[in-house]
């Protein structure tokens, strides 16, 4: 394909290493889209979807511990002390990119053209492009290739001699001077299917197949949850190497004719001239391909996509730490390794392909069944509360599709499945840990026995590496191809098993549920710290669950892959983008600051960012427990919104705290998720809650105001928050837990419920009520359950009368509440031509995975839900795009 019709060729990136379009401002194509796209006509433009992205201070090593024995606990207490004015040296630079990198996972529903995802994953993978020094890559391959399968050296240089279509060091099929790419794509499939017929390698299983396919005017779907409402995502790669096998399909033969990412064994990109064309979007254009199958096919590991033209080529391996790729090489007079690198992509071996073989379809037993196998080392005994040796294999029924997956390239790659093992449910949770982090396992083998903390039953660490794939040592250092001086992480596999719990928190079915499982969350959190010293710092919407069980309590926390030692933290000793991890939309204000004035992430940063999910969860769902729409959203919507950089987001989050007009943000009529006299009480708790927080942020604001990153004394570091200790920490946690509590005791359990009669559907009619009739629970989309919804009750303790359509307006602190004022604006119409839709908290996590709860681990609700009245949708409300709830 020739890239001059394909769109916006980006040169080199700027120092920020993004491409053109990660500026934020939409793009205009001044060239018509390529054939290889296929464009479903979205006239919006390409929204802005990529952050200013802000830097990660260095350390400051002045804090040193101070042990504190006031507190009895397991650990030893720890003070540190709190940060003076800091080191000359360090700086604060807004300009300079964060170790926090951009995600082509961070769009909800919202990619409308393929260009689009071929811009973000421009700036996903900006500095991961590595080039072999010399010929290493070529060599490991090679070598790699030999030791697979010995002999077929031999069994090449058989193929050349006895072969028509190569004569005199040449492949006489592919034109010398082509002028059209076209004329390439028919030689290349014959040579490249010839190949295949006669050398085959690998083990090939009953069934199992290859093919190599023109596909350079074949539409191939994306996925469906990557694109925009009402649009379809597809590309065209030149040509396809298919296949099938028990890591890749069920068995039945018929998929091997599908044209499909599901499918693909290996890509291959043709380009007219490549020593010209191998830019910043042909790289692009090809790792678009590969995301489409590490999607496609949540148990690939990696994936190669060479690309070539009628001379050259070069082979790229895409992993999650970006891609690898080779020197251009003459593949007329290097054809021996040609064809071991054709061999190579179309091998029965599906390890070979990049595919993880311990994730298979049972072939032989079971074909519909697919399944997970693994030894651990140690399995935990619940009965015993041990960790128990094991050398045996152990073999989990798997659903056929992942709970989650990460649908990017560079990134952790999470992937999780919902398993089952001897009749217990568990989930499988696969993901790529970054060289220097602590693995989740070590910490959760630390957190065993925790209520409150999601609980792990095995294990395997570090099963392969990404620097031993691409044939480096683990001492080798690999750079980014753009500049030396940047180094590319290295990653190894991690599996972890845990136990599966319920959905997350907007789905409790009552006020009293929501506000227990945030209570043994908590509770949970706080034990961590304080007896076992762990920071979990990824706090997120879909890391806080409702629990299944009533061992574990009302709630768990997981994902404690982020999570560290604290007393790490404190002697100075954490990982490059430590000082701002967690989930950018939940972040509490301090990590977003990431100032060299204030001291490391603890524990109310995290109770921060629980402060921000239950806002979500209440002020951002309505009764059904389902998003509401952009337009409904307020703040949250700005939480999510990529354009606003961190400190940008942190001075929004401070306004909303602290402001003149903060309470507004927490009035009653903008609370949806319930709906019933406890309605008032939640909102005072919210309030109460925002407190606890206040006098904080503002000396956090006071500790950086003014700072423009010199080494002039420009804010008020006296007002510096005090550094970290276990009392002080205790403390917290308490003042913390008193309001839940507190506001636990004011809401009953199981509140009076009432069924509504047939409304008046006069627009403004008000509902009438009558008693009710027993829930009937019913299957959510994503196999969560709920029991029917009722009415909003007509009396209550919490705050007296409430009518149907009318709503009460929440007074301030300590005021009486009035009658009710107004009416609820209806969420169900949105506008057609709204802006493009942001994405959503429930995907922009970094890697988090998704629960859902099973009919028979569900108790019957005996809980109430009210139903709200259709009512008349205000005017004047802002125009927005509908978004998918999730």
């Amino acid at each position: 394909m020739d890239h001059d019709t394909f769109g916006p060729v980006h040169e080199a990136y700027p120092e920020s290493e993004l491409p053109p379009c990660a500026s934020g401002a939409p793009q205009v194509h001044s060239r018509s889209p390529s054939p290889d796209w296929e464009d479903p006509g979205r006239e919006t433009g390409r929204p802005a979807f990529l952050a200013p992205i802000f830097p990660t201070p260095p350390l400051v090593d002045d804090m040193q511990p101070n042990v504190d024995s006031s507190l009895p606990a397991p650990l030893p207490s720890v003070t540190q002390t709190p940060r003076a004015k800091p080191r000359t040296d360090v700086g604060i630079t807004f300009e300079q990119p964060t170790p926090h990198h951009v995600s082509s996972h961070d769009k909800d529903n919202a990619y409308g053209k393929v260009d689009q995802i071929q811009c973000a994953v421009s700036a996903e993978l900006a500095g991961a492009w590595v080039e072999e020094q010399g010929s290493a890559f070529q060599e490991h391959l090679e070598n790699t290739i030999d030791t697979l399968y010995p002999g077929l050296d031999a069994t090449v240089v058989a193929f050349l001699q006895s072969y028509a279509g190569y004569n005199n060091g040449r492949w006489t099929t592919i034109p010398s001077n082509p002028t059209v790419e076209s004329e390439l794509y028919d030689p290349l499939v014959d040579i490249l299917s010839d190949i295949m017929a006669a050398i085959q390698v690998g083990t090939k299983r009953d069934g199992q197949k290859r093919r190599t396919e023109n596909t350079h005017n074949i539409l191939m779907e994306h996925t469906p949850s990557d694109a925009a409402p009402g649009k379809t995502l597809k590309s065209k790669p030149d040509i396809s190497t298919f296949g099938n096998g028990p890591s890749v399909t069920p068995f039945p033969e018929k998929d091997i004719l599908l044209f499909c990412y599901r499918l693909a064994a290996s890509l291959w990109e043709v380009k007219l001239k490549l020593e010209k064309k191998f830019g910043t979007a042909e790289k692009a254009q090809v790792a678009v391909y590969a995301r489409e199958v590490f999607i496609q096919q949540p148990n690939r590991r990696f994936v190669y996509g060479p690309i070539l033209d009628g001379k050259e080529f070069r082979v790229l391996r895409f992993d999650r730490a970006g891609c690898y790729y080779t020197k251009s090489i003459n593949y007329h007079e290097n054809a021996k390794f040609f064809v071991k690198i054709a061999v190579l992509l179309a091998s029965f071996d599906e390890d070979v392909l990049g595919l993880d073989q311990s994730i298979y379809w049972d072939w032989e037993n079971a074909p519909e069944q697919r399944c997970l196998k693994m030894i651990p080392r140690e399995l935990y005994d619940c009965a015993t509360g041990n960790w128990e040796a094991n050398s045996e294999q152990l073999v989990f029924a798997l659903e056929a599709t992942p709970m989650f997956s990460r649908h990017t390239i560079r990134s952790r790659g999470t992937v999780c499945w919902g398993a089952t093992y001897k009749d217990e449910k568990y989930v499988v949770k696969d993901y790529w840990r970054a060289d220097g982090r602590a693995s989740e396992p070590s910490m959760l083998k630390k957190l065993v026995g925790i209520r409150g903390v999601g609980q792990m039953f095995a294990c395997e660490e570090d099963r392969e590496s990404i620097k031993t794939q691409r044939g480096f040592r683990d001492s080798d250092i690999m750079r980014a191809d753009s500049d030396a001086s940047k180094t590319v992480l290295g990653r190894s596999l991690t599996r972890v098993v845990v136990r599966r719990y319920g959905s997350t928190l907007e789905q409790a079915h009552s006020a009293h549920k929501l506000l227990c499982a945030v209570r043994q969350i908590v509770e949970g959190h706080r034990d961590a710290l304080l007896m076992r010293g762990i920071l979990h710092r990824d706090i997120s919407f879909t890391n806080l669950l409702l629990s299944l069980d009533l061992k574990d309590g009302d709630g768990v926390l997981i994902d404690w892959d982020l999570s560290i030692e604290i007393q790490k933290l404190i002697d100075g000793h954490s990982t490059r983008g430590d000082s701002r991890t967690g989930t950018r939309a939940f972040q509490s204000i301090k990590v977003l600051l990431a100032s060299p004035h204030l001291s490391h992430h603890d524990h109310m940063d995290d109770l921060e960012s629980i402060f921000y999910v239950l806002y979500y969860v209440l002020y951002g769902h309505d009764l059904d427990g389902k998003r509401l729409p952009d337009e409904d959203l307020g703040q949250i919507i700005e939480w999510e919104n990529p354009t606003f950089g961190s400190v940008a987001l942190s001075l929004l989050k401070n306004s909303f705290m602290t402001g003149m007009l903060s309470n507004k943000h927490f009035d009653i009529s903008k609370l949806r998720r319930y709906d019933g006299p406890e309605t008032p009480r939640l909102v005072r708790f919210m309030r109460e809650l925002k407190k606890l927080f206040t006098e904080r942020i503002k000396k956090l604001s006071a500790a950086v105001d003014g700072d423009d990153g010199d080494d002039g004394d420009d804010g008020d570091h006296s007002a510096t928050p005090d550094g970290y200790s276990n009392t002080r920490a205790a403390a917290d946690y308490q003042k913390f837990l008193a309001i839940v509590n507190a506001a636990i005791a004011d809401i009953p359990e199981q509140a009076p419920s009432f069924k509504r009669k047939q409304p008046d559907t006069t627009e403004g009619a008000q509902a009438s009520y009558a008693l009710p009739s027993p829930p009937k629970s019913r299957r959510l989309s994503n196999g969560g359950l709920r029991g029917s919804h009722g009415s909003r009750g007509q009396t209550s303790s919490l705050g007296g009368a409430e009518g149907s359509g009318s709503r009460m307006s929440m007074p301030a602190e300590g005021e009486t509440p009035t009658k009710p004022t107004h009416t609820r604006a209806s969420t169900s119409s949105v506008p057609k031509n709204g802006p493009a839709p942001r994405m959503s908290l429930s995907v922009q996590m970094d890697d988090q995975w998704e629960s859902e709860s099973e009919a028979d681990d569900v108790e019957k609700d005996t809980s109430y839900t009210p139903t709200r009245p259709k009512t008349t949708k205000k005017k004047g409300t802002k125009n927005s795009a509908k978004r998918t709830s999730k």
